[in-house]
C-alpha cells in the first residue's frame, strides 16, 4: 500500500532506532533479538521496494519501446515522401 519512496523511508527509520519499543533495556537478549527483527523487517521493506520498482519497470518498459517504433515509423513515412517528392523530376 505503500510506494517506493515510503517504503525505503520507513525502512530508513527502522535501521536509525537503536533502542528497544518492546522488550526490558535491562533483558540484553531480548533487546538485541528486538533490533535485529526490526533490522530484519528494514530489509523486507526494501526488498518491498525492489520488487516494486521491477514490477513496474516490466509492465511499462515495452511503452517506451512502443514510443520509439511508432517515432521510427512516422521518420520513416516522412522519408519517403520527401523521396517520392524529388523523384518527380
Amino acid at each position: 500500500m505503500c510506494d517506493v519512496d515510503e517504503l525505503l523511508e520507513l525502512a530508513d527509520k527502522l535501521e536509525e532506532y537503536d533502542g528497544c519499543f518492546f522488550e526490558d533495556d535491562s533483558d540484553k537478549a531480548a533487546c538485541m533479538k528486538e533490533k535485529d527483527d526490526r533490522l530484519d523487517v528494514a530489509d523486507l521493506l526494501r526488498l518491498e521496494a525492489e520488487l516494486l520498482l521491477r514490477e513496474d519497470y516490466l509492465e511499462n518498459a515495452n511503452l517506451f519501446k512502443a514510443d520509439v517504433d511508432k517515432a521510427r515509423l512516422q521518420e520513416w513515412d516522412e522519408h519517403c515522401q520527401e523521396l517520392d517528392m524529388y523523384s518527380n523530376y
